[in-house]
């Protein structure tokens, strides 16, 4: 209906039925009654998160200010207390600038070393060359102002003096020998470093130049704590005697343009509400239109029939019209009492005719709500009662799970024993589940060989939704106990074995839809899990990404238009220098930013997509690689293989043939595999590792050591390169045993010939304790970070940048 006529539709119907004055007036003052307090809450809450916000803000960058000024005060101390700084103070050491001043690296970032005299005379200033100026007049002054502040040469004094428009902070302390046995009258030494350094980082520099000019210095020592301003504690002093303060956060402004973004929100309620009354009531003048029309429909024939029956009576015919007067009549008043030639009342076959009807209506609704083949209700009949459950236990506040149930192997059963005999072990299956499920219980066929479950809880004793997924659990471990012993079918005994999926239902939850992607997401784990066939994906486990469909519709449109990245982060030697480069995989995506990896390799594994994934990033790798050969000739390649790519048949050979189109040979790559990809034994894994092993390519054993079943890789697999987890490099400053296991793999595999890749190397401490343990190789972003197929050809490699 278009607006205009709509608006004029709600008007009438207003007009035609107005709310009394006194409903109005008692609505509004019961909405006035509810939204004051509701709102008043609001304001309160607002600012109380709004003053911890600001807070915490502000508490962090002070912090920042205070480990600087820990850091200064430290760094005075030890110069001021050095034997070569007094020295230099008494006269005696003229070496002290050329040879000891410019050697400090604590000056790098434009510290400030200024020593005075005990007249308070300068007598050294000193920065880095990158700093230098021709003086620092308001430093130099700001130091002298608070000479004599100083009283114990064991605690310096905390300053903040203004050079300009910088802020610098630091301490002053009295010079001494390094035991301070020496008379503290040799002058005193002030280190001072800027507020905002290069070295920091953006979001730093910006918090930092907020608070610097938030910054105020008091004007004497006398001044107090006020409503407006406070004191920084403990004091920092300044030129003149003045103090460094902050002048607390006003909140009523913050608190009204928070409360002012809300503004459209709490317009828009009554905008609802008016809405939802022109749709009332235009609902109810189309119901009362309709119920108009159809009693004009009925009020025609009325007239229609009565029309007739005039006709009928005072027709010029008599025998004709009392022939028909009787027909009519016999009808009208007398149906009831006459008998058909069979000598059947006419009540008795309207009776007849209404079974027949209800038996038609039944059939119609089994063939549309049963399965015919295990006499299960169907998809549809799950759905509506899927739907029809979550309403209820909504309203009861009742847990419930959903599980997707597949038999495994089913195709291969019917193509090996013929569809007569899969159908006998599905009728079977569901026979063998009716009985071990309660009366409660509601099972279906999904489709295929997929079943599906409503397990209701309404007799448990216990609300948690942790026991609830143990009982789940062990409900489905029934089913799947069921089928310990074979199916009969004919002369045929056939091993059957479930693989089961359980979501449990919160009972505020809606989503009939997500309850189902859930529970066949965890039917799906369940049929990859090596070591369980039953996986319980409850509230507390959810991972929603995962069940995004729209994300993985994106990842599908993203490999079509060629927006996936690939990545190289280098892999060195012992001494520093290339010896092979890993490729990653990046995928940015347009509204949401860049994906991480393990999410979307997820999701193409999820839906089976995961060659399709694997063959675009080994084309991307690939021709980057040819790339990079051209200016690092002796780098090798490091390209990961999934467990899907390792199980399609043609793997080897597409691989090999790629490397041959691209002039590269296989002797170059080496394929890092995970446990998970070869621990289950599988005749195409085995042939793909052969022929490309045989062709030339390295196998590489990545995350080694994260596995129950590593030791015995190494025996059946024999790589030629292990990749020693992060786990294990990364806690080698804390964890004796990691060192331990390090060294004994690092032993073990100098024995077998393999080389060792220590992953995971953040900063130079753990790359020299793992070079001391005789690891050969190492990858990490202490090494160098993953980067962009550019960045290595404009750049330079072959070193590390860090």
């Amino acid at each position: 209906m278009p607006l205009l006529p709509a608006l004029q539709a709600w008007w009438k119907e207003e007009l035609r039925s107005p709310l009394p004055r006194t409903t109005l007036l008692r609505r509004s003052a019961l909405c006035l009654l509810v939204l004051a307090p509701l709102m008043a809450l609001q304001v309160q809450r607002r600012g109380q998160t709004i003053s911890q916000e600001q807070q915490g803000q502000r508490d962090d960058t002070l912090a920042i200010m205070e480990a600087g000024l820990a850091v200064a005060g430290r760094a005075s101390f030890d110069w001021g207390h050095w034997d070569k700084t007094y020295a230099f103070a008494q006269g005696r050491n003229p070496r002290f600038v050329s040879h000891d001043l410019w050697k400090g690296a604590v000056f790098e970032d434009g510290t400030v070393l200024i020593l005075l005299r005990p007249d308070r005379s300068v007598a050294l200033v000193h920065t880095a060359p990158t700093f230098q100026r021709p003086d620092f007049p308001d430093l130099i002054r700001c130091a002298q102002d608070n000479v004599g502040r100083i009283t114990d040469t064991d605690t310096p004094l905390r300053l903040a003096c203004r050079e300009g428009d910088a802020l610098y902070l630091g301490a002053a302390t009295l010079v001494s020998n390094s035991d301070s046995t020496a008379p503290a009258n040799s002058g005193t030494l002030v280190m001072l470093s800027p507020l905002l350094k290069q070295e920091y980082s953006q979001r730093i520099r910006n918090r930092l130049s907020t608070l610097q000019r938030d910054l105020v210095f008091l004007p004497d020592e006398g001044s107090a704590s006020s409503p407006q301003l406070e004191l920084i504690e403990p004091r920092i002093h300044s030129s003149g005697g003045r103090l460094l303060g902050l002048p607390r956060p006003d909140l009523l402004p913050l608190v009204t343009r928070s409360l002012l973004g809300d503004l459209p929100l709490l317009l828009a309620i009554p905008g609802l509400v008016l809405a939802l009354r022109m749709v009332t009531q235009l609902e109810r003048r189309r119901q009362r239109v309709r119920r108009l029309e159809v009693e004009r429909r009925a009020t025609q024939t009325i007239r229609s029939t009565c029309h007739a029956l005039d006709q009928v009576f005072e027709t010029a015919l008599p025998d004709r019209g009392r022939a028909d007067s009787r027909r009519i009549l016999g009808r009208l008043s007398g149906a009831s009492r006459s008998t058909d030639a069979t000598g059947h009342r006419p009540s008795q076959r309207l009776e007849h005719l209404s079974e027949r009807f209800q038996h038609v209506l039944q059939t119609a609704s089994e063939l549309a709500l049963f399965d015919a083949l295990t006499q299960l209700p169907n998809r549809r009949y799950f759905i509506e009662q899927l739907t029809e459950t979550t309403r209820h236990h909504g309203e009861q506040q009742q847990w419930f799970a959903v599980l997707f149930i597949d038999i495994d192997k089913f195709k291969v059963i019917n193509d090996t024993f013929g569809h007569a005999v899969g159908d006998g072990v599905l009728v079977s299956v569901c026979q063998r589940l009716r009985r071990v499920l309660r009366a409660g219980d509601f099972l279906a066929r999904y489709g295929g060989d997929e079943l599906a479950v409503i397990m209701d809880f309404a007799d448990s004793s216990t609300a948690d939704p942790e026991d609830l997924s143990t009982q789940a659990r062990e409900r489905a471990q029934a089913m799947v106990d069921s089928l310990s012993e074979p199916v009969r079918i004919g002369e045929q005994a056939i091993n059957v074995s479930l693989s089961i999926g359980i979501s449990l239902v919160d009972p505020a939850e809606q989503d009939v839809g997500l309850m189902m992607q859930r529970s066949d997401q965890a039917m799906y784990q369940a049929k990859r899990s090596r070591d369980s066939r039953i996986v319980g994906l409850d509230v507390l486990e959810r991972t929603p990404q995962l069940g995004n469909y729209q994300l993985f519709n994106d990842l599908m449109a993203a490999i079509r238009h060629q927006q996936l990245q690939v990545v190289f982060q280098p892999i060195r030697d012992r001494t520093g220098e290339l010896h092979g480069a890993e490729a990653l995989a990046r995928w940015h995506h347009p509204q949401q930013g860049w994906i991480a990896p393990t999410l979307f390799l997820d999701l193409a594994e999820q839906h089976r997509q995961m060659p399709k994934l694997g063959h675009e990033l080994l084309c991307l790798s690939l021709d980057g690689f040819q790339q990079l050969q051209q200016r690092y000739p002796t780098l090798r390649l490091y390209l990961n293989l999934t467990p899907s790519q390792l199980l399609c048949a043609g793997l080897a050979a597409s691989l090999l043939e790629q490397l041959q189109c691209r002039g590269l040979h296989p002797r170059q790559l080496t394929l890092e595999l995970t446990e998970h990809s070869i621990l289950e034994p599988d005749a195409t894994v085995k042939q793909n590792l052969t022929q490309l092993r045989q062709a030339g390519a390295r196998l590489a054993l990545d995350d080694f050591g994260t596995g129950y079943s590593s030791l015995m890789l190494l025996k059946t697999l024999q790589p030629e390169v292990v990749k020693i987890d992060k786990s294990f490099t990364q806690a080698i400053h804390s964890d004796s045993g990691a060192v331990h296991i390090i060294s004994l793999v690092a032993e073990l595999g100098t024995r077998m010939g393999v080389q060792l890749v220590g992953e995971g190397i953040e900063d130079p401490a753990t790359l020299n304790q793992l070079r001391d343990l005789g690891v050969p190789l190492f990858q990490g972003n202490a090494l160098g970070r993953p980067t962009s197929l550019d960045a290595w050809l404009t750049g330079d490699q072959r070193r590390p940048t860090t």
